[in-house]
């Protein structure tokens, strides 16, 4: 945190209003950001966070305070945890307390972390993908949400990966790495244990299985629609939530899975921030008038060009930006503009992690090779071609932590600790007006998801099936539309300056 209020200072910013829904773990009580909340647990980690990422304490069954979680947790796909105490089925002096919390913990749908601090060991879980993010400066004993809030020294630039090519020229930090060379990423289905800050799979299990080829796609696709409507329905109804729509596949699921429960929503919206987001524009408006709702078109082309922002006001936003996220590159100026024109909200919810219903990590032969793992984690610093030989010994590490009964969905689980923790967590969490949060971030969902056969994803028939399960409209995606030339004109021709 010391670093982080020293840069805002020095820009004339106030951190609490830059380091929204963050959060600082440390040995030592630090200076709160003004507003910011904290608890010392068992005298040995001081919790310090943004009011408005919400917190509540874990108790064991004797009623002992254990721990806290930060962030948006649903359990069981009905109940949100709210400001309560949660009560888990254990003690630590149990013999099978971690496999009770390991069997509790890591099944809750949302964006979170739970930190545990017990006679019987110091853990931090992460959700599914980890998408409320977990930075650790193993030196001076730090977890935080984003590396600028780890660091109590100046930044220390990373050798193995130029952070001043990202911000300039984009793409990922990846296997782990930040723009400190002191402070590392998490990895999601990892907890990080707190005595040695050390990383320790603990799921998938041996005992998994990914692969159901007797049980109909029907069938599947009827309990991923069933839980994903219930995890999100429970979310709208306990918050002030966006639903963002647009033309693809992912949003339509998320959407209609929850159709009888969408009168909840503050509203439905899609941005349009280059030319064939007016396809997106075009498709959303009639799928949110199918669950009673009129579309909120936010045009950020429009605002753009009007010259509504100035320049002082563009460069701030992506100070911010780089700020939260420890310097990644930001948004186009339409995509600044797009969050800055979001209405706020609690939340927005969205569909990302369901691109695995597409096999969207593999290739069309469905080989494997690490150079094509790593091509998929799209990172940034140096050449491709350069990135793909140098982070070689990286990605066969990460492999050789992968229990077997993964061997065939390498690239999905690629996925879900590798790319997603960059994307959603490390990218993410730099927008202003709400809580990211995504329904689907649910490790039951997960799983099953990667019980079918990758070609079977890619096909198209997961999510074939998965809209007939979810009650959803027979329309033509985005990617229907951009390959139909005379029907895509006469969409984009809505637009005045298309």
């Amino acid at each position: 945190m010391i670093t982080a209020r020293a840069l805002c200072e020095e820009k004339g910013e106030r951190p609490e209003d830059v380091f929204l829904r963050q959060y600082f773990i440390s040995r030592t009580k630090p200076e709160p950001f003004a507003g910011w909340q904290q608890v010392d647990l068992a005298r040995k980690w001081w919790v310090t966070h943004c009011p408005r990422l919400q917190r509540r304490s874990i108790r064991d069954n004797t009623g002992q305070t254990i721990g806290c979680i930060l962030g948006v947790a649903v359990e069981r796909a009905r109940r949100v945890l709210g400001s309560d105490p949660y009560d888990v089925p254990t003690s630590p002096d149990e013999a099978d307390f971690w496999d009770q919390i390991e069997a509790t913990i890591p099944f809750l749908a949302g964006s979170y972390v739970a930190l545990f601090v017990t006679k019987a060991g110091q853990r931090m879980y992460v959700d599914p993908v980890m998408s409320l993010p977990a930075v650790s400066h193993a030196g001076d004993r730090i977890i935080a949400s984003s590396p600028v809030l780890a660091l109590s020294q100046p930044l220390e630039p990373n050798p193995r990966i130029n952070h001043r090519k990202i911000m300039t020229e984009g793409g990922n930090y990846g296997l782990r790495q930040t723009c400190d060379r002191n402070v590392l990423r998490g990895l999601s289905n990892h907890y990080i244990d707190l005595e040695t800050f050390e990383l320790h799979r603990h799921w998938p299990r041996e005992e998994d299985v990914f692969a159901h080829p007797d049980m109909p796609l029907d069938r599947l696709a009827a309990f991923m629609t069933r839980r994903l409507g219930k995890t999100t329905s429970a979310l709208l109804r306990s918050y002030e939530c966006l639903m963002p729509v647009s033309g693809g596949n992912d949003s339509r699921t998320v959407l209609f899975s929850a159709r009888r429960s969408m009168g909840h929503a503050k509203l439905c919206f899609t941005h349009r921030t280059n030319k064939i987001s007016g396809v997106d524009c075009y498709i959303a408006d009639q799928l949110a008038a199918k669950v009673g709702h009129k579309l909120l078109m936010i045009d950020a082309i429009g605002a753009s060009r009007s010259g509504r922002f100035s320049a002082e006001e563009l460069d701030r936003w992506r100070w911010r930006a780089m700020m939260r996220t420890g310097f990644v590159k930001p948004a186009a100026e339409t995509g600044l503009i797009a969050g800055q024109l979001t209405p706020p909200a609690d939340l927005v919810l969205r569909g990302n992690i369901l691109d695995m219903a597409r096999a969207n990590q593999w290739p069309r032969d469905f080989s494997f090779s690490i150079e094509h793992g790593i091509s998929k984690l799209a990172m940034g610093g140096r050449p491709k071609q350069e990135n793909l030989a140098y982070w070689r010994v990286e990605y066969q590490g990460w492999m050789d932590t992968l229990p077997r009964n993964t061997s065939a969905r390498i690239y999905d689980f690629a996925f879900l600790e590798l790319l997603l923790p960059q994307t959603l967590g490390g990218r993410l969490i730099g927008t202003e007006h709400a809580h990211y949060v995504h329904p689907f971030n649910d490790r039951h969902l997960i799983k099953v998801c990667l019980s079918v056969d990758p070609a079977m994803r890619k096909s198209g028939e997961l999510n074939v099936a998965l809209h007939k399960a979810a009650g959803a409209p027979d329309m033509p995606t985005t990617g229907d539309i951009k390959r139909r030339r005379r029907i895509r004109r006469k969409v984009l021709d809505m637009f005045v300056d298309s």
